[in-house]
């Protein structure tokens, strides 16, 4: 082999590797090392804080291949005395989109058409590096377990298969009363494990509205009430 035919296979090799999983890796690995190293001094922990348990809503919009796709999420967590807090949450695909990958002769009497589909659990932790004046500012990382799968035109569904989502990004919310408050961020989600069943792709960037409610400090105000 010539080293100009070398040269040509190599080109091959690297033209092969998907550049949106690397550029997904690389965003995610640049999170976790800023996790991992954000100083613990830039937190002013407040010698009265409190433990809360938090719930939380959220909408997230993401993509599917070039679609736009929108996704509930609910969690339960507790925030520390210390800067962490930590919880699981349930979240799952709103959006419809027409699949254009979709085989209906894969599946027997599946119908003609089909739309992806996402649900899955998750656990997830969020480290808070600066807080103040109900304001706070957080990085958080959640690992999740669940399946994608088509959704077909008679309701069926089918390529169902395991998935591992990984997410982290960067969150800003604030407390407006003592027991509730708003949040947004922004994100990427790379997937760990894909079902080969379900051919389009949910590796994503992410943006995020979150209602988050400290549920112990609405008890408390309920019964004094």
């Amino acid at each position: 082999m010539s080293l100009s035919d070398q040269g040509h296979f190599f080109l091959k090799l690297k033209v092969k590797r998907p550049v949106n999983q690397d550029i997904g890796s690389g965003l995610m690995c640049g999170w976790l090392l800023l996790l991992l190293l954000l100083p613990f001094g830039m937190y002013a922990q407040e010698t009265d804080r409190k433990i809360r348990i938090l719930g939380k809503f959220e909408g997230r919009n993401a993509f599917v291949r070039t679609h736009h796709a929108s996704f509930l999420g609910v969690r339960l967590g507790i925030e520390f005395k210390f800067p962490i807090r930590t919880g699981i949450g349930y979240y799952w695909m709103q959006t419809a989109i027409d699949s254009q990958l979709f085989d209906p002769s894969e599946y027997q009497n599946s119908g003609s058409s089909a739309t992806p589909r996402m649900r899955y659990a998750m656990a997830y932790v969020e480290y808070t590096f600066w807080e103040e004046d109900g304001w706070s500012l957080g990085v958080p990382l959640q690992l999740g377990f669940g399946e994608t799968f088509y959704r077909t035109d008679t309701d069926a569904h089918v390529a169902n298969g395991f998935v591992m989502p990984l997410e982290s990004g960067m969150e800003v919310s604030y407390r407006f009363i003592r027991w509730a408050g708003l949040g947004v961020g922004l994100g990427y989600r790379l997937i760990l494990v894909n079902s080969s069943g379900v051919k389009e792709s949910f590796n994503s960037p992410y943006y995020q509205v979150r209602v988050q409610l400290a549920l112990n400090e609405l008890f408390r105000r309920q019964r004094k009430d």
